[in-house]
């Protein structure tokens, strides 16, 4: 069994606060991004305001797994350890990064505007205490499922794309 140590604490704590700023950056980047094509390149949705979008979920999602490659890479390339090291501080990153999107989506959903309530949370912006009829718990909790789903490939995604970060080339030597 390999034994993993972090050779120092504080280039430890930076890769993770490094990782973390950027997930949540590329998170909001990313989404604004993708929504802005979505709303160009899709025709005007014709569905009853209380319904679910999956075209937003499926574009929160994707930006989520995206930036937490993004911000797995930076962990691993700021770290610069073993890749062990670099796939649980990446880990620990894309987890910081969650509770904190988790956090601010709680006050967004209860104060938030429906604009930020969309970006924060896709599941926020449509349902209330109030529409909560048979269909719409089955598709709240088809959307949760979905969600465990997009957070377990984010969490994938930030580890491989801090392993990706530690592939060190090995130098080559020129022959004369």
């Amino acid at each position: 069994m390999a034994v993993s140590t972090v050779r120092d604490v504080n280039s430890a704590r930076f890769a993770v606060l490094a990782g973390v700023i950027v997930a949540l950056i590329s998170q909001i980047m990313l989404t604004l991004l993708f929504t802005g094509v979505a709303g160009l390149a899709l025709p005007p949705a014709t569905a009853a305001p209380a319904t679910f979008n999956w075209s937003v979920f499926m574009i929160w999602a994707l930006a989520g797994i995206i930036a937490a490659g993004f911000g797995g890479f930076i962990t691993g390339w700021v770290d610069r350890g073993s890749d062990w090291d670099a796939g649980v501080l990446a880990f620990l990153g894309w987890a910081i990064a969650i509770l904190l999107v988790t956090f601010f989506g709680a006050i967004a959903a209860n104060a938030g505007s429906g604009l930020l309530r969309t970006f924060v949370s896709p599941s926020y912006a449509y349902f209330s205490p109030a529409e909560a009829t048979a269909a719409a718990r089955r598709v709240a909790a088809i959307a949760s499922l979905a969600s465990v789903i997009a957070l377990c490939l984010g969490a994938a995604a930030a580890i491989v794309g801090s392993q990706i970060a530690t592939n060190k080339p090995t130098p080559s030597r020129r022959r004369r």
